[in-house]
């Protein structure tokens, strides 16, 4: 049997600020952070100069932080860091916003770029 899932909707008029809020309090509590901390641990990721894998506190702190600063710019953004990708998708016309936060396994990116003309 589903548990059904909690309505972010259930406030009728909020401000920008609380409709943040309320969604990163929703994904916080939905988003498996477990699981993210058995692929640190299991392939013995770090963060920067540390010898151990975060632990389940600092990728929850992490995660939140990412997700408020993401939604410092209205209108909509990506943001990644720490193996998570917060995005914010935002129509500032009809003051609607949603977030959603991703945890990323595999990645790959071209630090430097290539010039051309």
């Amino acid at each position: 049997m589903e548990v059904p899932r909690k309505q972010i909707n259930e406030i009728k008029t909020m401000t920008r600020q609380q409709a943040i809020e309320t969604q990163i309090e929703e994904i916080m509590d939905e988003f498996d952070f477990g699981l993210c901390h058995k692929a640190f641990v299991d392939n013995r990721w770090t963060y920067r100069m540390d010898d151990d894998p975060p632990s389940l506190g600092e990728l929850r702190r992490t995660a939140r932080q990412l997700l408020r600063d993401c939604a410092r710019t209205p209108g909509g953004n990506t943001l990644l860091t720490g193996r998570f990708e917060a995005r914010t998708i935002e129509d500032t016309e009809e003051k609607w916003l949603r977030m959603s936060l991703t945890f990323v396994y595999e990645f790959w990116n071209i630090d430097e770029g290539t010039e051309y003309e």
